[in-house]
């Protein structure tokens, strides 16, 4: 009995320590081609449909994927798992570990999309994330970065209330970070060893205008930054020039080595080419007095555009970074040494390398090897392709397949089978990178049908099929659909001008709203029977009923304020003015028209 007790209360010592389930993701929201949105989520899709399950409506929406741009969601960066980052020459990214590099292909295992075997000539090259020397490589999309304002020297503020940080950080093809907005910028909380090699890579639209800053757990703040065309090193009220910009430069990458105690400071370029060096001021710790115990690295736009390309920090060692050619494959050690040559093969214990024609061939741990670089030559992401991106900087670029279980395949450029990604953690499925294809009915947008199912407002056709129950074509529809019977709904027929309505005898105005069309039978106090062919009701009960309009002209040209029906009931021609389609109305005054009863 002792025994049963023990068990039971470890057992309830578990559950109370255990932690809390994991929230489920959002639902997504379905964008069309024309701008409209439905949130859901994908119930299945074929290489040219999509199966859309929504709470607007009791079944799935069949779509044509034609009509479709996107489906995406709001959700926050989480870190990869996998101790390597994998670059396509597309931009496709993949992380996870390496199980085997041949002449012919590398494979990869990953969380999200389990053994990947790719081509090798459509591999860049992969990156250690974390290592002996190494504290940070990436980006990996905007994993780890944050759009609080803590931007040494800068005099923007945080960003509105309630504003989208979406629309401030966007993550291109290779897991590039780009702030597109001007004045803006993003930090990385990051442990800034006390002597650091720090490289980045930034590119834009037009000549680069930023400022980059280094901040020390000791509050020393390091800044690298554009004025004009100079580009310098700045400390406080100090600076060193590094450089010229010309007006056909569209990049800058530097490699930054700094001692904090020492003062020493040395600019290079990614090949080891020493550009400047600066004994930077001594400098008083912020107000506040002790260290945060961390630093950052901040990334401000000052221009048109900026997009973060690469960064990595490491600890230095005090020596100068070894020159080589940037543009050929090689080995990155954790002890900083290049190694120029193509691999051979490798293995999760080992990689070979092979120097050249008559140098003997290296073998050389995994665990000393910081990246790998099967080519270095730039992203050529072609079009139009679909893409898949998830919140730990995955991102897939190819032709969707399909969609089952929970899972999405997608064909690429850079495997010979078809790779299937989990959705959790899904952010962003592009259908289409080109041109929107034009599938619709064939009408203009303004001549469709309305439904207002909720708070969304889609276009498309009223359907009838008989029962009781009216049906809605989604523009890109395969099959009608029925709007749901949980939520309220409102649809507007579109009718052509000079259409000519079928004769009526009545129409019965509800107090809901309504009007019906139909036949008065019979009227006494409890209310009014009569026969509609669009109602089965029989009867309207007085409380229900507004008023009833006989002999109703339909299709009477009420349209503006011009016909001769028009009366003003109260006031005057000077307090109410009509022309065309403009009424202006006074305070107090009124205007009728017989063919419209009160409140219509």
């Amino acid at each position: 009995m002792k025994r049963t007790v023990f068990i039971v209360a470890a057992l309830l010592t578990a559950a109370v320590h255990a932690a809390p389930p994991t929230p489920p993701d959002p639902p997504l929201t379905l964008w069309w081609n024309n701008g409209e949105t439905l949130e859901g989520e994908i119930g299945e899709a074929t290489a040219a449909s999509i199966a859309w399950s929504s709470s607007s409506f009791e079944k799935p929406l069949e779509l044509n994927r034609a009509v479709l741009f996107k489906a995406d969601r709001t959700l926050p960066p989480v870190a990869p798992a996998g101790p390597f980052r994998f670059r396509m020459r597309d931009g496709s990214e993949l992380f996870g570990d390496l199980v085997s590099i041949t002449p012919d292909a590398i494979t990869l295992r990953s969380e999200r999309c389990g053994d990947v075997v790719l081509k090798r000539s459509e591999v860049s090259g992969m990156w250690r994330l974390h290592g002996k020397n190494l504290i940070l490589a990436g980006p990996t999309a905007d994993v780890g970065w944050d759009l609080k304002t803590r931007q040494t020297g800068s005099n923007s503020g945080n960003g509105p209330s309630g504003f989208n940080p979406a629309t401030l950080l966007l993550t291109e093809p290779g897991g590039v970070l780009e702030i597109p907005s001007w004045n803006r910028g993003a930090f990385l909380n990051v442990s800034l060893p006390e002597s650091l090699d720090f490289e980045f890579h930034v590119q834009s639209s037009r000549r680069p205008d930023f400022r980059v800053t280094l901040e020390t757990a000791s509050k020393q703040a390091l800044t690298i930054e554009t004025w004009d065309e100079d580009l310098v090193l700045r400390m406080g009220n100090d600076f060193k020039a590094i450089r010229k910009l010309t007006e056909a430069d569209r990049g800058v990458a530097l490699r930054i080595c700094w001692d904090t105690k020492t003062r020493k400071c040395a600019v290079y370029s990614p090949g080891g080419e020493l550009l400047a060096e600066w004994t930077t001021p001594e400098t008083l710790k912020a107000s506040g007095g002790k260290d945060s115990g961390n630093g950052t690295v901040q990334l401000q736009n000052k221009g048109h555009d900026i997009s973060l390309e690469f960064i990595r920090v490491r600890t230095w060692d005090g020596s100068a970074p070894p020159k080589f050619d940037a543009s050929r494959p090689r080995l990155e050690l954790a002890d900083g040494r290049i190694l120029e040559g193509e691999v051979t093969q490798g293995t999760p214990d080992g990689i070979s390398l092979h120097a050249g024609a008559e140098a003997e061939e290296q073998n050389l741990p995994l665990d000393n090897i910081d990246a790998v670089i099967f080519s270095a030559d730039p992203i050529k992401a072609s079009q139009p392709k679909a893409s898949l991106s998830f919140n730990d900087g995955t991102l897939l670029m190819g032709h969707v397949a399909g969609v089952k279980n929970g899972a999405v395949s997608i064909e690429t450029s850079f495997t010979d089978a078809p790779i299937m990604a989990h959705f959790d953690g899904l952010r962003q499925l592009r259908f289409q990178n080109g041109p929107a294809d034009k599938a619709d009915f064939g009408q203009p947008f303004d001549q469709l049908d309305k439904l207002v199912v909720g708070s969304k407002t889609l276009h498309g056709k009223f359907v009838v099929t008989g029962d009781s129950q009216f049906r809605w074509m989604a523009i890109g529809g395969l099959q009608p659909a029925i709007p749901s019977r949980k939520i309220s709904s409102e649809m507007t027929r579109h009718f052509p001008a000079k259409t000519t309505f079928p004769k009526v005898s009545a129409l019965f105005y509800t107090k809901a709203g309504d009007v019906l069309p139909g036949t008065l039978t019979s009227v006494d106090q409890s209310g009014a029977e009569f026969e509609s062919p669009i109602v089965e009701a029989k009867k309207l009960p007085v409380g229900n009923l507004n008023a009833v309009q006989f002999d109703p002209p339909l299709g009477a040209a009420l349209e503006g304020f011009d016909d001769a029906g028009w009366r003003v009931l109260k006031g005057d021609a000077q307090t109410v003015k009509r022309t065309g389609d403009d009424l202006i109305m006074q305070p107090g005054t009124a205007i009728g028209h017989p063919f419209c009863p009160p409140g219509q």
